[in-house]
């Protein structure tokens, strides 16, 4: 497994060129060593799950090729081009294996403008725990999941505006207040079905429609002060008994 080649290497700027036998034998000599050490990444590759990154380390004026992995510590997730603190241990029995190298966390980012990701390496899942928790942005807050699942015992939003935009929205609660100065409503089609229907208004209630069509299988009771029906053309009533007075 190979994820840095000696051209990647003299392209690091103030690289002296160099023989690739001369970067065999100092990087063998090296991984007998123990250290910390910083070096710039120069590829990034997924290897058995596990996150590899190609990197060039500066040892005693040299550049020198290595592989490494991102320690669990590591939250800022490395980029190519970054500046990286490294750890060696090497293991007496194979002091050349990759699995001695761990970068331990982003000392300096090649672009600093450019988005940041936090991440726990091979982590699944990342909790939070705190009695309480803050997230602020001065910009825009964006969230992006395949689902999204918030439990909570009591939750409020203060915000100036609001928008919802769904294929499909689904609300269900034992009970539910609307508390409006203004309410409006628009859609090509509204069904209600309910055991109970009760609706209060203290002033005016203005009904506008092209037809309207109440219909009741029982008794249907039309009530108030004085009751006026106005007709442009005729009013028909039918039933089997009318009565009047």
């Amino acid at each position: 497994m190979s994820l840095v080649n000696a051209a990647e290497i003299k392209r690091v700027p103030g690289l002296e060129e160099r023989n690739v036998s001369d970067y065999d034998a100092e990087q063998s000599e090296i991984n007998k060593q123990n250290g910390i050490f910083s070096g710039v990444v120069l590829s990034i590759s997924p290897v058995d799950n596990k996150t590899m990154l190609g990197l060039s380390i500066s040892v005693k004026g040299h550049f020198l090729p290595v592989i490494a992995k991102v320690a669990a510590a590591c939250l800022l997730r490395p980029e190519t081009g970054d500046l990286v603190l490294l750890c060696h241990m090497p293991d007496q029995e194979r002091p050349s294996q990759t699995e001695n190298w761990w970068v331990l966390s982003v000392l300096q980012r090649a672009l600093p403008a450019s988005p940041a990701t936090l991440a726990v390496p091979g982590a699944k899942l990342v909790s939070l725990d705190a009695p309480e928790l803050g997230l602020a942005a001065s910009g825009r807050l964006n969230v992006t999941a395949g689902d999204v699942t918030v439990n909570t015992l009591k939750t409020t939003l203060h915000t100036g505006s609001l928008k919802v935009v769904a294929s499909t929205a689904h609300i269900v609660a034992r009970q539910l207040t609307r508390m409006v100065q203004v309410f409006h409503s628009l859609a090509d089609t509204i069904t209600e079905h309910c055991r109970t229907r009760v609706a209060v208004v203290d002033e005016v209630n203005s009904t506008q429609s092209g037809s309207e069509l109440i219909e009741s299988k029982d008794v249907m009771l039309l009530k108030g002060g004085q009751v006026l029906l106005d007709a442009k053309k005729s009013v028909r009533i039918d039933g089997e008994h009318i009565l009047m007075g």
